[in-house]
């Protein structure tokens, strides 16, 4: 009896040294088992939620009824991928769904050093599961082909090796990584014998990636961090970011970034998924008075240039908003072009000061237009065009501050006579229909707009051309200058500008409407399926198949919008996908004509 209580108090001692070694090996934060050589660093803190997240997606559930993915079930392909799968739900005794979630139970990472060395850890549910997983994967490559080049050990862990990458399995954590030396830091750390060398030892990752993820927080499904820093050593990053923009449009959309990403130590993303949307963020820090001077007009004052959307119009598609100081560009174009750009912007130039009367384009003609710019595509009503284009395009305009309107004005009606007269011109040594001119009365002030003259009842053929989309006018609007490719969608904004308050400003804003974009597809249905016979050879019934798949999937989307904060410190970019889910999982989608 006595030996046996000995027995059991031993026992008892042992198993709680076991759990407090158990404890103490298992570090508080697990991006310490990455190499302070990591540039690119990848977590999911709560995978087994996200992985629930994602089976249980309205969007997947609605796609796994879909007629193709029934399809798709029932062909020897998908026959293949079961064999596997039923083997490791055998071996591990759960669904494919439920193992998933219990390898990935509390944490996966991915880190990518300078020299491209790829290093994943992965913490499951247990211990006795992820011995579970090393052998039933070890078995699968036994299935798949050749066997691994081998087995070693590293402190009495069995290592394995199968060409650059390495894998190991301590308790419930999984290592697989294509750097030698890392595999044997993390087994070492995951070994160690007591609080000190385990709780004491300072992270790993350096400076920059951990200033990253302290400002991203833990709050999203998956973070992102990038040591910008380490990454620009490398000459095709060097390159890329010493290199000019190709023209002035590229530098007038993204020019400013490239000062950005020249200094910023660090870049970090956060991506968040919810039931009916995925939101992207990224962010980085930089210093204002470091940006250099010509490149100062893209940030505007103390960076902090922002410029509202505007008013929404009915079938709108896209609506953007920019903060550019275009004219300051312009004038800072001999620092930003190559030689050869350059040579081409003096040519643009002179042609650009005739049609404006001997004006200087950069100083005289850019310097009245604020740097708040806005552009709108909206869907042109196909029933109002007359005659009807056999391809249907939407409508755009542009849309910016304009300084002193009253003395631009007669400005404005001389450049947009030159230019209906050149496009006659050069239209009729063409055979292109001519432009007619007008000018009207609407309630914010005078409207000039043109339109292509319709051709003669003798001369309609069945091929309409595109140029009958078009009928360029411009017209100002409270103080704002308005460019459309359409007479009503210029009248529609001067009256909007009028009435409606001002959005919120963002330094850069973009949104996209699926529904309207959609509609520009069905608008266009006979030529998209008429080109998808042409080109693919695809019969009547397979290209309005084709066609019925693309405007199901495209139903399932809300829209998307994109917004850049120029604030001081520290530009945040955020992205959001809006899905539609609510009308569409209700019913599932009809069988396509195949």
């Amino acid at each position: 009896m006595v030996i046996s209580l000995r027995r059991l108090l031993l026992l008892l001692v042992s198993v709680l040294t076991f759990t407090s070694i158990s404890l103490a090996t298992d570090p508080a934060d697990p991006a310490s088992l990455f190499s302070a050589e990591t540039s690119l660093l990848v977590e999911i803190p709560r995978p087994a939620q996200l992985v629930a997240q994602l089976v249980n997606h309205p969007l997947v559930t609605h796609l796994q009824d879909h007629p193709l993915v029934q399809q798709f079930r029932t062909s020897p392909q998908y026959a293949r991928m079961q064999a596997p799968r039923v083997m490791v739900e055998t071996q591990l005794s759960m669904s494919a769904g439920e193992a998933v979630a219990a390898v990935l139970q509390q944490y996966v990472g991915i880190a990518v050093d300078a020299q491209r060395g790829v290093t994943l850890i992965v913490r499951g549910r247990d211990a006795e599961l992820m011995e579970k997983v090393r052998a039933s994967f070890l078995e699968l490559t036994r299935l798949a082909g050749p066997p691994a080049d081998g087995q070693t050990q590293y402190q009495g862990i069995a290592v394995y090796q199968a060409g650059p990458a390495r894998a190991a399995v301590v308790r419930d954590w999984l290592v697989v990584t294509t750097v030698p030396q890392q595999l044997q830091q993390t087994i070492a750390t995951l070994l160690a014998q007591n609080n000190e060398s385990a709780a004491g030892s300072k992270l790993p990752l350096n400076d920059n990636l951990q200033n990253c993820r302290t400002a991203l927080g833990d709050t999203a499904d998956v973070r992102l961090m990038l040591n910008l820093a380490e990454v620009r050593r490398l000459p095709a990053v060097e390159r890329a970011l010493q290199a000019q923009a190709p023209n002035p449009l590229v530098e007038l959309f993204l020019g400013g970034l490239q000062p950005l990403l020249q200094q910023a130590d660090w870049l970090g993303a956060e991506f968040t998924l919810t039931d009916d949307s995925a939101t992207l963020q990224a962010r980085l820090p930089f210093d204002v008075s470091r940006i250099p001077e010509p490149r100062r007009w893209y940030f505007g004052e103390d960076s902090a240039g922002a410029a509202p959307l505007l008013p929404q119009l009915p079938e709108t598609i896209v609506s953007a908003a920019f903060y550019r100081g275009a004219s300051q560009m312009w004038l800072y174009a001999g620092d930003l072009f190559s030689e050869r750009t350059n040579d081409q912007i003096a040519s643009a130039e002179t042609v650009l000061g005739t049609l404006f009367g001997g004006r200087d384009f950069g100083e005289e003609i850019l310097g009245l237009l604020g740097p708040e710019i806005r552009l709108t595509v909206v869907r042109q009503n196909p029933d109002q065009m007359q005659p009807r284009p056999s391809v249907l395009f939407p409508a755009f305009a542009l849309v910016a501050p304009l300084h002193d309107p009253e003395t631009m004005w007669p400005e404005l009606r001389r450049t947009f006579q030159s230019l209906a007269g050149f496009v006659n011109i050069t239209g009729a040594q063409e055979g292109r229909p001519q432009l007619d001119f007008a000018i009207e009365e609407i309630p914010s002030g005078k409207l000039l707009t043109s339109h292509f003259v319709p051709p003669s009842e003798s001369a309609v053929t069945d091929v309409i051309p595109v140029l009958y989309n078009f009928s360029p006018s411009v017209t100002v609007a409270n103080g704002e200058l308005i460019l459309s490719s359409s007479r009503d969608l210029a009248a529609s904004l001067a009256a909007a500008l009028t009435t409606s308050p001002p959005t919120p400003a963002a330094h850069t804003a973009i949104q996209l409407s699926a529904s309207s974009l959609q509609s520009i597809l069905q608008d266009n249905q006979s030529q998209i399926t008429a080109n998808s016979m042409l080109e693919k050879g695809l019969t009547a019934a397979e290209a309005e198949g084709e066609f019925g798949t693309l405007m199901e999937l495209a139903e399932l989307f809300e829209g998307l919008s994109l917004q850049i904060s120029s604030a001081a410190g520290q530009p945040t970019l955020q992205a959001a996908l809006t899905l539609k889910l609510a009308e569409t999982a209700a019913a599932p989608p009809q069988e396509s004509q195949r």
